[in-house]
């Protein structure tokens, strides 16, 4: 069986030759640390990747086109304070700073006008949210069928489709917070936004390509359960992931998964 059709089987409980194998990543501090600990090269300590299902990702755009001018603000030893293409202002570690979080310093969106600003950059018929090559893309993967994972990408710590998170990610995680309460109206505003962008782009790899499933990025909990209620949970943003789900089930794509932290439990329901 191709990985496609293995983990597609799989997941919908029909007969498979074998269980899928699959690898999230690895961090590049932990094959440093490998290639120290054995003494041996990059492709000896990453050759048990030769085991797994082959998984790949389109390559779709889910940034800010035209990003904003990345650059570092300052530094000292240990770190450095960077301006990123999200409009992000954060402080990171230079060494292995894949390993921690960062000290997130300022978010772009402290207004509404930064907002309606903001929103142009994510149009979704920007030619160059896919990727040059795409065509040859559709043909190499309908030839070697791997496991195609329908996700946006914006940067390594955001991807898409995601509602509670593209909030978070353009206010900050405090005033995404009061914004809620405070600012209900935008916070819908950019639910909506998210949501049309999300089947906007979307809608080109579901006709051209075979996907095998789809991903939501909602980082939305902590470890006494979620950041905002269920009942908020409920009323926002529910209705909008019905409508990205049935855009995604329209099209064959009935493997959704969402990726989150902390404690779900109350809205696993949801």
């Amino acid at each position: 069986m191709s990985p496609h059709h293995r983990f597609q089987s799989f997941m919908r409980f029909q007969s498979v030759d074998r269980p899928p194998l699959l690898e999230w990543g690895t961090w590049e501090a932990t094959v440093q640390a490998w290639m120290r600990e054995t003494g041996k090269d990059r492709e000896y300590v990453l050759q048990w990747q030769q085991e797994c299902d082959a998984q790949v990702l389109p390559g779709i755009d889910f940034s800010m086109i035209p990003p904003f001018e990345e650059e570092v603000l300052s530094e000292d030893d240990v770190s450095l304070t960077r301006h990123d293409r999200m409009g992000q202002t954060f402080r990171e570690f230079k060494q292995n700073p894949e390993t921690s979080m960062p000290e997130f310093i300022e978010a772009p969106v402290t207004t509404r006008q930064d907002w309606e600003s903001i929103k142009r950059r994510f149009d979704p018929t920007i030619p160059e949210r896919y990727p040059v090559d795409w065509a040859e893309r559709v043909a190499r993967w309908n030839r070697e069928k791997p496991i195609l994972r329908l996700y946006g990408l914006v940067a390594t710590y955001y991807g898409g489709p995601s509602l509670f998170g593209f909030c978070r990610m353009l206010l900050g995680d405090e005033r995404v917070l009061y914004a809620f309460h405070d600012e209900p109206l935008m916070i819908e505003d950019m639910m909506e936004t998210a949501t049309e962008f999300a089947i906007s782009v979307f809608r080109k790899a579901l006709t051209e390509a075979p996907v095998t499933l789809a991903q939501f990025w909602e980082d939305m909990c902590y470890r006494e359960g979620p950041l905002i209620s269920p009942a908020l949970v409920k009323k926002l943003t529910v209705p909008r992931y019905r409508r990205i789900a049935q855009t995604l089930r329209d099209a064959g794509v009935d493997i959704i998964f969402v990726d989150s932290d902390g404690d779900v439990s109350q809205l696993i329901p949801l």
